[in-house]
């Protein structure tokens, strides 16, 4: 998305997480759900904490709202742990984004120019429960047909939703469903 096909409104909201969240939301196109948290440890942001750490079952991804790459990225299953992942990523003036944990199958990044997928891969972790091609993953191109389909018509959904030229959609498969990453 950071590319001059894209506008700046397109670079501005396709890199903040919960936006994208938002926006997908919003259009009821499947997705990962980011809630961000301001910096700053409140009890105001303690308590909305703990109403989504419950909300997505005790289990959480906490990471900077618009990192990429994987970096400060946390899986979290208690909730002091959130609180420190969470002040860690505010010590370090960062947004934080919390989304539920899920048991991902496979994770596929599509490749879209103008409307029209260009790629797709699916990215095979090799010794993590992250699937970042930076921290070791395998990119392997996707050719069955009906998951290239699947995948394509979801892309390019969430693409225009964010009215994107030239992007990249990851998405998530988690028990056959595909949800927007």
């Amino acid at each position: 998305y950071q590319f001059d096909l894209n506008s700046a409104g397109t670079l501005m909201v396709c890199n903040d997480k919960s936006a994208v969240s938002d926006i997908l939301t919003s259009l009821n196109i499947p997705n990962v759900r980011h809630e961000l948290i301001l910096p700053g440890l409140t009890q105001e942001k303690i308590n909305i904490a703990n109403l989504l750490f419950n909300r997505f079952n005790k289990s959480v991804v906490c990471k900077t709202n618009n990192g990429t790459g994987g970096k400060d990225v946390f899986k979290v299953t208690d909730f002091d742990d959130l609180l420190n992942k969470m002040n860690y990523l505010f010590n370090k003036g960062e947004y934080a984004s919390i989304s539920p944990f899920y048991e991902i199958d496979n994770e596929y990044r599509i490749i879209i120019l103008d409307n029209e997928v260009k790629l797709i891969y699916s990215k095979q972790r090799t010794n993590n429960w992250r699937h970042n091609l930076g921290l070791g993953a395998e990119p392997i191109i996707t050719e069955n047909p009906e998951v290239c389909s699947r995948l394509s018509e979801l892309a390019i959904s969430a693409s225009n939703a964010v009215n994107g030229k030239f992007v990249s959609v990851d998405i998530i498969e988690v028990n056959g469903n595909y949800l927007v990453l």
